[in-house]
């Protein structure tokens, strides 16, 4: 799917246009909440682990 065009509104001079709406960031946020969803479960299978080690092998 393709990213639709970027309204604005003020005419053509882009110094004094006004962006609307940017679908390219929407697109963007989309990916980087995805992104964090992903290292979010990478990373219970990474600090977990971890911490239950540290807490059975720790010196007491």
């Amino acid at each position: 799917m393709r990213t639709p065009e970027t309204r604005q509104v003020g005419g053509s001079d882009t110094e004094k246009a006004v962006t609307l709406d940017d679908p390219q960031v929407e697109h963007d946020a989309k990916v980087w909440r995805f992104r964090c969803r992903i290292m979010t479960a990478i990373s219970f299978f990474t600090y977990i682990p971890f911490i239950v080690l540290i807490a059975v092998f720790a010196p007491r």
